[in-house]
């Protein structure tokens, strides 16, 4: 249940972005063409049936990949401000 909502809002909140982007580009005039925008929204509908289906949480990859422990020490002030 939490990975199909997890793809249902990941994939509602690019489809936006890219919705958005859209609009926002296609009020200069000097662009044209500005429908390739839309054409992500395609792709996430193609591929979300398929990470649903094969369980793939999007919550738990991109958690993964901001949450990777740091390789370097903390600095010697925050050491300092952690003991008293």
């Amino acid at each position: 249940m939490s990975c199909l909502l997890a793809n249902l809002l990941y994939a509602a909140a690019l489809s936006y972005y890219h919705y958005m982007t859209f609009l926002g580009y296609s009020a200069l005039p000097f662009l044209t063409n500005t429908e390739l925008f839309l054409y992500p929204i395609g792709a996430i509908g193609v591929v979300l049936p398929f990470a649903i289906m094969f369980g793939f949480n999007p919550s738990r990859c991109v958690s993964s990949l901001t949450c990777l422990p740091s390789s370097q020490p903390p600095h010697p002030a925050l050491q300092r401000a952690e003991l008293t």
